[in-house]
């Protein structure tokens, strides 16, 4: 798998944060936001540094919510092989 800073795909998408509602297990990021596209009413100053691609459990299954589009970025093609694999297996 990729490490460092790579360019992908963006579309405006959610901003990810962490929840404390009951159910809800912590996440973890894979992927951070090292630049910031702010248009416009999207807030400004929130997007540096904050997860754009994370994943966790949720009920009985795995989740991985994405922010950008790994699917739609040459070259992230084993990361979408990765994610599938992670999410379809059974347990921890």
């Amino acid at each position: 798998m990729a490490e460092g800073k790579l360019k992908i795909r963006y579309a405006n998408g959610p901003i990810i944060t962490a929840d404390s509602r009951e159910g809800i297990a912590p996440f973890e990021t894979l992927a951070f936001f090292r630049t910031e596209l702010a248009e416009a009413d999207s807030p400004k100053g929130v997007m540096v540094g904050s997860p754009a691609i994370v994943r966790g459990e949720f009920g009985k299954g795995r989740v991985i919510p994405s922010s950008p589009h790994p699917e739609q970025t040459d070259g992230m093609e084993q990361f979408i092989g990765a994610a599938v694999r992670w999410v379809a297996r059974r347990g921890k």
